[in-house]
């Protein structure tokens, strides 16, 4: 079984994998050693939708890429 220290390595790495910055990471462990799990679920919350935010307009970009190579491979591009 993995002790405290493990635990602790093991959140960090989950945080930055996830994408937070040390500061936020700082907040994190905080929030964590002081039992506040509420306000660290908020923050977990904050920063998926942030992620999501990225994945949407990402996908948002290819629908417009798959948009245009359709339309070529129809000759419906207008070559003026």
């Amino acid at each position: 079984m993995a002790d405290a220290a493990d635990k602790r390595e093991m959140f960090i790495q989950n945080l930055q994998d996830a994408g937070f910055g040390q500061q936020m990471i700082g907040q994190c462990l905080t929030l964590a050693e002081q039992g506040r799990k509420e306000e660290l679920l908020q923050m977990l919350a904050r920063q998926k939708r942030e992620l999501m935010d990225i994945v949407h307009k990402n996908q948002d970009q290819v629908d417009c890429l798959d948009f245009l190579v359709y339309q070529i491979r129809k000759g419906n591009l207008n070559e003026n």
